[in-house]
């Protein structure tokens, strides 16, 4: 039978190739982080379709809604998009905008020929309050801005007092 002392097996820790190993109260952020960056990766936007062609993004651009004196404005950055390639529609609840964009790029040096190619889809569903009125929208397309502009009614904040205790 072997004497000696005995040792404690080492600690056990998660740790990413390069940095240091984590402490037990720092794994719930390391597990919040991972997840968070895997659901960034897919992207996830709603609504979306449950599959895209190969090399096609899924993607949602920058949008920009308020609503000032009487009209709710909303607009929407879409560069590298066409005039054509967007498709508006209005309800009495919601705005639907969904388009496509194309990016192709060819070039030729030095005897090589490179190309680079980008597609990708986007669709916003955008509730609409109450009341608005449809037969007023209008959409314009400039420099790569979506501006879509829609009456609606004033909302009237409820008139109110404060009541003296006796």
């Amino acid at each position: 039978m072997a004497t000696g002392t005995l040792t404690p097996p080492a600690e056990k820790t998660l740790a990413k190739p390069g940095t240091q190993p984590l402490k037990a109260f720092e794994l719930p952020k390391y597990f919040a982080d991972e997840m968070d960056r895997f659901f960034s990766d897919f992207a996830f936007r709603w609504p979306r379709p449950l599959v895209h062609p190969v090399g096609e993004e899924i993607w949602s651009p920058e949008m920009e809604m308020r609503q000032e004196h009487g009209r709710l404005l909303v607009r929407v950055d879409l560069p590298g998009v066409m005039k054509d390639a967007i498709k508006v529609e209005i309800t009495e609840t919601a705005l639907l905008i969904e388009g496509e964009r194309k990016h192709d790029i060819a070039k030729e040096e030095r005897g090589y020929y490179r190309t680079e190619r980008s597609y990708g889809r986007f669709v916003r569903t955008i509730p609409l309050p109450e009341g608005v009125e449809i037969e007023t929208a209008k959409a314009k397309f400039v420099n790569g801005v979506l501006e879509i502009v829609v009456d609606v009614p004033e909302v009237k904040t409820p008139a109110g007092r404060r009541l003296p205790i006796e």
